[in-house]
């Protein structure tokens, strides 16, 4: 599965690791072990980040990932998984035919009658008398009636 490994490093240990060099072997041993398809640094929250793309063959593999961050760089870890654009339409596709069986046409859900509630995002719901839910968007966010 492919996975987005996500690494922040704490300002004082990143520091202490560029004075000493340790920061590029350190990074540089853990892409090369982990085979990463693709690796991107930002800074995310204030913290030097990494944000790692690797195929992981079984959950197994996480503390082999993580501890070079962990050990060398007392990072903060993160896992994600991830798809690209071909997995996701193939994901997309799955999901339409899993749902077919549940959703009604034209997205009409049901609910009881008389029921009236804000679901959140300026949106809200009126279940009519033909048990129909009908959401209709308000001019401002937030404002349901």
């Amino acid at each position: 599965m492919r996975m987005m490994m996500t690494v922040q490093i704490p300002t004082e240990a990143g520091n202490a690791a560029i004075k000493d060099g340790s920061l590029p072997q350190i990074v540089g041993n853990a892409l090369q072990a982990l085979r990463a398809e693709a690796a991107y640094f930002t800074s995310r929250d204030g913290l030097r980040t990494g944000l790692i793309f690797f195929e992981m063959a079984d959950s197994s593999d996480i503390p082999s990932a993580a501890e070079p961050f962990f050990q060398g760089l007392d990072a903060k870890i993160t896992f994600e998984p991830v798809m690209n654009g071909d997995e996701m339409r193939a994901g997309i596709g799955k999901a339409m035919k899993a749902a077919s069986p549940w959703r009604a046409p034209g997205r009409v859900l049901r609910g009881p009658v008389g029921d009236r509630r804000c679901i959140g995002g300026g949106a809200k719901v009126h279940v009519a008398a033909s048990r129909r839910i009908d959401l209709c968007r308000n001019a401002r966010i937030g404002q349901c009636g």
